[in-house]
């Protein structure tokens, strides 16, 4: 390993999590919970998707010695717990042992097959019939992505290809961050950088809206609100086709929960958070809390 970086099989890099904040993790998930069943008291469908960080979907495939704490200590499923009374994406287990398949080797990011197969799991969670794979076509944005991992690993030993989905009429989608604007979910001009997964809306922001460019269809859609980190841009574009979507991002907007969920009126609500986030943040538990 190198800073914090492991080399797994078939070329993989893995940030290593040394140790976890199990108490932090929980007070959050806690705090999540109740405002998740608050939401679902004034009518709104609502699930949560706990993101497993790559270390933790990489089992089998780790050097001899180096093993998840998270998963041998039973961590996703004390943490699920406290969500019974909301839908749950199970992505531990629907990712677990799968490495590269749904990861980028370089990045800690899931690739276009794990964001799909996550697709998939949110529709379940909320009974929602998703669009077949075949109605997505993949272009290939780039053949030289190096992600985080790389970038800490300080060697370039492999690269990655960005898919990103494409379906008719994608490009009839309006993507707005504060000022800045996109036709469709994509920035380009991102892959010219160094940073070119913010290909994916542009990066992070604190609020992202998605609609339609037509707006009386727009108007006649749901709304889903998804609280999220930066797992979430490979997903908008294929939830996009059944809401209009409000993006939220806790580490950077300033207000609370409430707030933005009372401005949205959203018919659907998603948490959608590495385990990362629950773990280190300690703003989440006040973020959700109820007034």
């Amino acid at each position: 390993q190198a800073n914090s970086v492991i080399l797994a099989r078939d070329r993989a890099l893995c940030p290593r999590a040394d140790g976890y904040d199990n108490e932090t993790a929980s007070e959050n998930a806690a705090a999540i919970a109740e405002f998740l069943a608050s939401a679902k008291s004034k009518g709104a469908s609502v699930t949560v998707g706990i993101i497993p960080e790559k270390i933790d979907a990489y089992v089998g495939s780790l050097p001899f010695g180096y093993e998840s704490e998270r998963v041998t200590n039973g961590v996703y499923e004390a943490l699920n717990e406290h969500f019974h009374e909301a839908g749950r994406c199970n992505f531990r287990n629907l990712f677990s042992g799968r490495g590269n398949e749904v990861y980028y080797k370089t990045d800690h990011h899931w690739n276009a097959r794990g964001a799909f197969e996550a697709y998939l799991e949110i529709c379940r969670s909320l009974g929602i019939t998703p669009y077949p794979e075949e109605s997505f076509g993949y272009e290939a944005a780039s053949d030289s992505f190096f992600g985080t991992s790389s970038s800490r690993f300080g060697l370039h030993i492999a690269r990655d290809v960005i898919y990103l989905p494409r379906f008719d009429g994608d490009g009839n989608f309006i993507c707005r961050a504060g000022d800045r604007e996109l036709n469709g979910f994509y920035d380009f001009s991102a892959l010219e950088g160094e940073d070119k997964y913010r290909v994916f809306l542009g990066g992070n922001s604190p609020i992202v809206k998605i609609t339609l460019s037509d707006r009386e269809q727009s108007r006649i859609r749901p709304t889903m609100l998804i609280f999220r980190d930066s797992y979430t841009s490979a997903i908008a574009p294929y939830l996009a086709r059944h809401f209009n979507l409000v993006l939220c991002d806790p580490r950077y907007y300033k207000g609370i929960a409430c707030d933005i969920a009372e401005e949205s009126q959203a018919r659907y609500v998603l948490v959608l958070l590495g385990i990362g986030e629950l773990e280190r943040s300690t703003r989440l538990a006040d973020f959700f809390d109820l007034p």
